[in-house]
């Protein structure tokens, strides 16, 4: 696994921030105004992801569009000190992917 081409706002800019973002049944749900874009390679299979951050009872969670498509809420999983998408599509992300997606997020400041 390797990550090439990283494409996102300088590290002086906080990861986080506050806005409304529509959803597909309507209802506005908080979500970051400053995402990150980047490119991550996973078993020779490029991938482009943005993220944006959004604080959800007092933790970070993660917007996380994969190739353009549906965002995925990710969250801290103490259990496997990883974060991890939690929503209800979540478990079709790949395992490798989402581990590469997590280990990115970690090191962005």
């Amino acid at each position: 696994m390797s990550v090439y081409n990283n494409k996102y706002n300088s590290a002086s800019q906080p990861f986080t921030g506050e806005e409304s973002r529509q959803t597909q049944g309507g209802d506005k749900i908080p979500s970051a105004n400053n995402g990150r874009t980047f490119n991550l390679l996973v078993d020779k299979i490029p991938y482009t992801i943005k993220a944006s951050a959004f604080t959800f009872n007092g933790e970070t969670r993660f917007y996380v569009s994969i190739n353009g498509g549906d965002d995925h809420v990710f969250t801290w999983d103490s259990e496997i000190s990883s974060l991890r998408a939690i929503d209800n599509n979540g478990a079709e992300i790949p395992d490798v992917v989402e581990r590469a997606i997590s280990q990115k997020l970690q090191t962005l400041k």
